[in-house]
């Protein structure tokens, strides 16, 4: 509460109920006219963004990505407010970015769920995530250390 991010990244544990589970996390939340969400959505194997600016909607569904109903993900959102920018991952892994249309891009953060309910766990809010690449294997310049197995280091700096 009372913390301002232009970036944010938003996660959440996330396990849907079927058939008609669906559930995810609610971005720059104003009122139920102007808000921003990213929903998993089993039943229909897509994950949708929807953004609503005083009522007028756009919907843009991602069908590339195979959802199971009862199964725990790690959905999470890096959310730019300057630009619009939403970058959507699953489990760790990129899967599209989305320019949100709508200026109103600021107010609060949470989750949601649709009709057949769902579980929350570890819903999580912070600074923007950051990539750092190195190909030698060694990233020295943060407060700890760290090997890199691959060539990236990705890492969230939470609260």
């Amino acid at each position: 509460e009372d913390k301002d991010f232009y970036t944010q990244v938003v996660g959440t544990n996330i396990k849907l109920n079927g058939p008609s589970g669906g559930g995810g996390i609610v971005l720059w939340y104003q009122n139920d006219d102007n808000l921003v969400f990213v929903m998993v959505y089993p039943a229909a194997n897509f994950i949708e963004v929807s953004e609503s600016y005083n009522n007028n909607w756009n919907i843009y569904h991602y069908n590339d990505v195979s959802l199971s109903n009862y199964t725990w993900y790690d959905l999470k959102v890096d959310a730019n407010s300057v630009n619009g920018i939403l970058k959507v991952y699953l489990n760790d892994d990129y899967l599209f970015t989305y320019n949100v249309v709508s200026e109103n891009r600021f107010g609060q953060s949470g989750v949601f769920n649709g009709n057949a309910g769902g579980y929350f766990d570890n819903f999580r809010v912070g600074k923007s995530a950051k990539v750092h690449c190195n190909k030698k294997g060694w990233i020295t310049n943060f407060i700890y250390d760290f090997k890199n197995q691959g060539e990236c280091l990705k890492f969230v700096s939470l609260y």
